[in-house]
C-alpha cells in the first residue's frame, strides 16, 4: 500500500483543498498520515471533523519543522511505500496510481513533476531518467518506508524552511541510490515560484551551512552555492543595485549563508 505524508503548519484552507482532491484519486486503496505542526489556525479542529472516504490518520507536533513532521509521518505510515506531498501542492488524479505502479515495478526514489498555478514550470536538471540530486524536492517524492528509516529520514537538525530535501537527496546518492524523475506523476503548486521571498532565500542559505557543517565535505558547500570563497565572491556580485526577484532571492540565500557561517 501507499501511504501519504503531508506535513502541515497554519495553511488550514489549502490543506482542506488537498484532502477534497484526494477523493477524485483513480487509486482507492492507499492512506494520508498528516502531521500537524504547530498549528494555530484551527487545523486540529478541521482534521477531528473530516470524515474522508480513504483512511485518514492525523498527528500532532510542536512545530519542529518540515523535516520532523514527515520523520513522524513515515513512521507513523503503514504502507510499504510512502509519498511526501506538501500541504500547498495539489494532485492530478493519477498521481498516487503512477507512484505506487512505477515502485511495485522498481521500488526506488521517485521524483513527480510540478507546475505552479501561475504558468510556471519546475525543471530539474537531469540526464535521461536520472535527476540530479540538487534537483530533488520534498514533495511529490515516493520511496520505500523501509528505505527511508535505514537512511535517518530527514535530517532534524534543519527547524526552518529550506534544504532539508537536499541533505536527503546527498545521502541517498553517497548510500549509492540513483533518484528517478517520473514525469508523469503530476502536481500544481499554489500561487507561483517563492522568488520574492527573501526571508525564505535567508533561511535556506543558513540552512545549507548547517548541511555541510554536517557532512564536512566541501563539494557539498560548492554544490549547495555556500563555500565560503564562493560566498566571497557572491557578496561582491550581489552588492550591485539589481532589482529583479531572482537576485534579491539569490542575495539574502548568500547573506543566510554567510552570517551563518559567522556564527560558527
Amino acid at each position: 500500500m501507499l501511504s501519504l505524508v503531508i506535513p502541515t503548519h497554519d495553511r488550514q484552507e489549502l490543506l482542506k483543498r488537498k484532502l477534497e482532491l484526494l477523493r477524485e484519486q483513480t487509486l482507492k486503496e492507499f492512506e494520508v498520515v498528516v502531521v500537524a505542526d504547530g498549528c494555530q489556525d484551527g487545523t486540529l479542529a478541521f482534521l477531528a471533523d473530516y470524515r474522508p472516504p480513504y483512511p485518514l490518520r492525523v498527528l500532532e507536533g510542536p512545530g519542529r519543522g518540515a523535516a520532523w513532521a514527515r520523520n513522524r509521518g513515515a513512521e507513523a505510515a503503514s504502507g510499504t511505500f510512502v509519498l511526501f506531498s506538501d500541504d500547498d501542492t495539489f494532485p492530478e488524479p493519477d498521481l498516487l496510481e503512477v507512484h505506487l505502479q512505477a515502485q511495485r515495478a522498481s521500488p526506488g526514489v521517485y521524483q513527480g513533476a510540478s507546475r505552479w498555478e501561475s504558468g510556471a514550470v519546475w525543471r530539474p536538471r537531469r540526464r535521461g531518467p536520472w535527476l540530479r540530486w540538487t534537483s530533488m524536492l520534498g514533495s511529490n517524492l515516493s520511496l520505500p518506508r523501509e528505505l527511508l528509516i535505514r537512511l535517518g529520514g530527514f535530517w532534524e537538525g534543519f527547524t526552518s524552511y529550506g534544504v532539508e530535501d537536499l541533505e536527503l537527496a546527498y545521502r541517498l546518492v553517497r548510500a549509492g541510490l540513483r533518484i528517478r524523475y517520473l514525469p508523469e506523476a503530476r502536481e500544481v503548486h499554489a500561487g507561483g515560484p517563492s522568488l520574492g521571498d527573501t526571508a525564505k532565500a535567508f533561511s535556506a542559505g543558513q540552512q545549507a551551512v548547517w548541511a555541510v557543517r554536517r557532512h564536512q565535505d566541501p563539494r557539498l558547500a560548492w554544490e549547495l552555492g555556500v563555500h565560503p570563497w564562493l560566498l566571497l565572491f557572491k557578496r561582491l556580485i550581489y552588492a550591485l543595485p539589481v532589482s529583479s526577484p531572482r537576485w534579491r532571492y539569490e542575495a539574502a540565500y548568500a547573506q543566510g549563508a554567510y552570517q551563518a557561517w559567522r556564527s560558527r
